[in-house]
């Protein structure tokens, strides 16, 4: 299960532990050959329904949050008039993988008020769940608090064997968001590929694709490589994405034209927008309006990229008003993955200080302070 994941973490994590007495004790290495990988009973992948039992394994009244998309535009028109909608639930969860939400609502106590609904998984955008294990739980505010190291070490000695399957790829979605963070894309690629399969659509969102113009470092560069020979579509994209507009750009354009008809929805929708990254800069504006409706026919956490990819294009074509618009989009909308929000605040930071917008730009920086790492 998920310490399998754990213990294969590429990066060296070295963790600074102050315990509740005040005084600092050594520093201790994540050995991933640790005894701990022992505990792995099987592959994260094989996701099992939860009986309606082990869903009432607890009588405590905490449960867990779903928020539903209900409408998807369908036209320019809609999307530009049509605030997003969805539908927000509390409930029991009893199964979430790739292709269904199950969720028991109603009345604990009275087992004919109780109804099990069901969602398709494509149409979930926000699951915040109830975490009744304690160390669980504290390891989760780690993660909340950007204390990544500490929220991967506490996953490692966690005992996970009573934790669901549906959120334990919740928690790994925090893992990929976390080393992405700490370790770069090739290390949170690696482990976005052990739950790649099994995700429901709205953990692609953590999925480490190139969205904006930038240096690609040898290690991305060959981890790459190796993802676009591979048979696995969620690695192709992955390696067709950070390789597209360099010296393989031929074989990473022809899978990513192959991907759009991928069978598994999502990663044909993020192959499509990936190939926006293709057309030249002159025809962007040409393009532009029906790139914000496909944008915005996502569902919304797999939105994040694409705002970044228009923003980072309209900021190079000095569409300063667009730029700053979707800039400051993903602040609003994306604050689960603080890192990016405060990056994205930067650069309109930056785009207000070169327009000698010198007061909009500090409130900007003051916005971004919400976002920074938060202190141990």
């Amino acid at each position: 299960m998920l310490h399998h994941l754990l213990n294969l973490l590429p990066l060296t994590i070295v963790l600074a532990i102050w315990p509740s007495s005040g005084v600092r004790a050594q520093a201790t290495e994540i050995d991933p050959r640790s005894a701990e990988s022992s505990r792995v009973t099987q592959r994260l992948a094989a996701v099992v329904d939860s009986s309606p039992s082990s869903a009432h394994a607890t009588s405590d009244a905490t449960l867990d949050r779903v928020t539903i998309a209900a409408h998807i535009p369908k036209s320019a028109s809609d999307a530009l008039w049509s605030a997003p909608s969805s539908q927000m639930m509390s409930g029991r969860i009893v199964q979430f993988n790739a292709t269904d939400l199950v969720i028991e609502v109603g009345d604990d106590s009275d087992s004919q008020q109780v109804k099990r609904r069901t969602f398709p998984s494509q149409l979930v955008q926000r699951v915040d769940a109830f975490w009744s294990d304690p160390a669980i739980a504290q390891a989760v505010e780690r993660f909340d608090q950007q204390q990544y190291p500490e929220f991967i070490a506490a996953l490692r000695v966690a005992d996970l064997n009573n934790v669901p399957d549906w959120q334990q790829l919740i928690l790994l979605g925090k893992v990929v968001q976390a080393m992405h963070t700490v370790g770069g894309p090739a290390a949170a690629g690696k482990h976005f590929l052990t739950l790649a399969d099994s995700a429901p659509d709205m953990l692609y969102a953590v999925m480490p694709l190139c969205w904006q113009v930038t240096d690609i470092d040898r290690n991305v560069n060959q981890a790459a490589q190796e993802w676009l020979k591979s048979e696995v579509p969620a690695a192709q994209l992955m390696g067709a994405s950070w390789l597209a507009l360099g010296p393989q750009s031929q074989a990473a354009q022809e899978a990513l034209k192959k991907l759009q008809s991928s069978a598994r929805g999502v990663i044909a929708k993020l192959a499509t927008i990936q190939s926006w990254r293709l057309v030249p800069p002159p025809d962007t504006m040409a393009s532009l309006e029906q790139w914000f409706v496909d944008r915005d026919r996502l569902l919304l956490p797999l939105a994040l990229g694409p705002t970044e990819f228009l923003a980072d294009r309209l900021t190079r074509l000095g569409q300063v008003e667009l730029a700053l618009g979707e800039w400051l989009r993903i602040p609003v909308l994306h604050a689960e993955q603080p890192s990016r929000c405060g990056a994205a605040l930067e650069r309109a930071a930056k785009i207000l200080e070169s327009a000698e917008r010198t007061s909009e730009a500090e409130r900007i920086r003051q916005w971004s302070e919400s976002f920074s790492k938060k202190a141990s």
